[in-house]
């Protein structure tokens, strides 16, 4: 499986959403998460996706998950990075 990565930098740890596209065809996918809610806590790892799925349902997954952490949509990333305060994941834009 390749890997495509998205990161959601909070304060204080990482959390990582991945979407994993299979090498058979027709292409399926799958959506793993990884995040901590408090710098001392455990991470937490999961599956958001139980199988492979269309690539449409793992972006739902994937952009549903991205909602739930920083309190905005995907679509939203660039003009509200690095605003949502304490409550939220703070989503930074990557370096290049």
């Amino acid at each position: 499986m390749r890997r495509n990565k998205w990161n959601i930098y909070p304060l204080i740890d990482i959390a990582d959403c991945q979407i994993w596209e299979s090498n058979a065809k027709p292409r399926n996918y799958l959506v793993t998460a990884s995040y901590t809610k408090k710098a001392r806590h455990r991470r937490i790892f999961t599956k958001l996706t139980e199988v492979p799925v269309p690539l449409n349902k793992a972006l739902d997954q994937f952009t549903s998950f991205f909602r739930k952490k920083t309190g905005f949509s995907w679509d939203e990333r660039i003009e509200k990075a690095g605003t949502m305060g304490l409550d939220y994941f703070d989503y930074q834009l990557p370096v290049s």
